[in-house]
């Protein structure tokens, strides 16, 4: 089961009950394949189907939405993570199938206490499918703006996944 970013807590829904955090649901995440079977190139289709109560159920790899961040029973409290965000976090699924919040911090973040910077910095207009994530701008030590699920590690560059 996935669990919630802010509180931890499994969450088997998109969004978290208690925290209203987004949350990849179980049927896009897929079993662990080997990095030899992960395709090459993948290329970003911009999705905006996404809903507080539905979620993304058919999310495949390249897929790109955003996602509501908010939090709290009414869902009124800003970002948990950043100042300054404009309520939404953009997400790719990654050719493993794992999502990534690319408007999140890092697992591996230098820098947990500041509320500025952003771990990955994304260049682009997402609705076009055609985004670059780098460390280009106010950003931490984590990486090199890359992103590492476990059994996938690359780059995401003029909207496409490259390993």
């Amino acid at each position: 089961m996935p669990r919630c970013r802010v509180c931890n807590k499994i969450a088997g829904t998109t969004i978290h009950p208690r925290c209203r955090q987004a949350v990849a649901p179980t049927s896009a995440r897929v079993p662990a394949t080997k990095p030899d079977d992960l395709p090459r190139g993948l290329r970003l289709r911009f999705r905006d189907d996404y809903t507080r109560e539905s979620g993304i159920k058919d999310a495949v790899p390249g897929d790109l939405f955003f996602v509501p961040c908010y939090r709290g029973e009414d869902g009124s409290k800003p970002c948990p993570e950043w100042d300054g965000c404009p309520g939404q976090h953009l997400y790719a699924v990654c050719p493993d199938g794992r999502w990534w919040d690319i408007d999140g911090r890092a697992g591996n973040c230098t820098m947990r206490d500041d509320r500025a910077h952003r771990c990955w910095i994304r260049h682009g207009d997402p609705t076009t499918g055609v985004i670059t994530v780098d460390k280009a701008g106010l950003t931490c030590k984590a990486g090199a703006g890359s992103i590492a699920t476990g059994t996938y590690h690359g780059m995401l560059t003029s909207g496409m996944f490259n390993p």
